[in-house]
């Protein structure tokens, strides 16, 4: 009997493998969604600058990719959005390979949006439940302690702020970017109100911001660098330092983190 349960279960377990959806996704932000909600089993290939993920195959960076090598891997969906080439896409789809081509989300709701896709395209959507239901709970309870935080709604200390995510030029978050709403949920108005990202530092100087939020861009120091400049330029100015790898990744976790952080820095 008991052998007979053993065989059973590892009979299940096989079925249950080889039910699971074989994924390539080339866009990191998708890579980490489908981590993070803990069905990372289901990724077969990946790009350069996604999260490592055990057994995946490299398949190409953001820019460029190897449809070989995407075709050898028989995957059951390849997920995409905003850098892989529209020719890339066509001929996948050509070859009978289902397609999901997201846009970039430009508000929290549509990252879970995104997310709700992604769960329901890999059969996944117990996971994504669980995940968008923790993650949601989340950001509400750090968005009802943001309306606790009278001064920081209230007072003339935090009205403007500029999100800068890019040097020589400066590139900074603009109104239509999901971004902006590490910027609003403090009502906080941005200085930057067109959907033109590049500004000169002289608006910037002309506007005078209260708090200036900085993607450190990969590179500490330079992120150190510029905030020491801001705080030279603008001496009022709060300055706070972000991580670009969640604060520019649209998924759920790290638009909570990135949330978290800010708050807790204006909280200080």
């Amino acid at each position: 009997m008991m052998r007979f349960l053993s065989l059973l279960f590892v009979a299940l377990i096989t079925v249950q493998i080889l039910g699971q959806k074989r994924v390539v996704s080339l866009a990191p932000s998708i890579t980490y969604t489908i981590q993070q909600m803990g069905a990372e089993n289901t990724i077969v290939g990946r790009t350069s600058y996604c999260p490592e993920i055990e057994g995946a195959t490299v398949v190409g960076d953001v820019l460029s990719t190897n449809l070989e090598s995407i075709v050898a891997l028989r995957p059951d969906v390849v997920f995409t959005m905003a850098f892989t080439k529209p020719n890339i896409i066509s001929r996948l789809k050509s070859l009978g390979i289902e397609v999901v081509d997201f846009p970039t989300p430009s508000s929290f709701d549509e990252i879970v949006i995104t997310t709700l896709h992604i769960g329901s395209a890999i059969e996944e959507q117990g996971k994504t439940q669980d995940y968008l239901s923790r993650e949601l709970d989340n950001v509400k309870a750090i968005r009802d302690s943001i309306a606790s935080k009278n001064f920081l709604l209230k007072s003339v200390k935090f009205t403007k702020a500029l999100f800068q995510i890019g040097t020589n030029p400066l590139w900074a978050v603009t109104p239509d970017s999901y971004m902006s709403e590490y910027i609003s949920a403090f009502r906080i108005d941005n200085i930057v109100s067109s959907n033109n990202g590049q500004i000169s530092r002289e608006h910037v100087l002309t506007q005078r911001p209260d708090v200036i939020f900085i993607s450190d861009m990969g590179d500490m120091s330079l992120a150190s660098a510029e905030a020491s400049e801001w705080k030279r330029l603008i001496p009022h100015c709060k300055t706070v330092i972000v991580d670009a790898n969640k604060s520019c990744c649209p998924t759920p976790q790290f638009f909570r983190e990135t949330l978290q952080t800010i708050y807790e820095a204006l909280s200080e």
